[in-house]
């Protein structure tokens, strides 16, 4: 990958249980989530599948 050092990634559900995809962030620099980062991109990943 061209210079990719931090992926976090939250799936994409289907109500009836197909995954599309997911929500990610990527970085160029190495780190570590915290459980609030991750707490909020799994709600982000649950918004973006609730849209009507």
């Amino acid at each position: 990958m061209s210079g990719i050092r931090f992926y976090a990634g939250a799936p994409l559900v289907t109500r009836e249980g197909y995954c599309l995809g997911a929500l990610c962030v990527l970085g160029t620099e190495p780190r570590k989530s915290s459980d609030a980062e991750i707490t909020a991109l799994k709600d982000l990943a649950s918004m973006v599948m609730s849209a009507n």
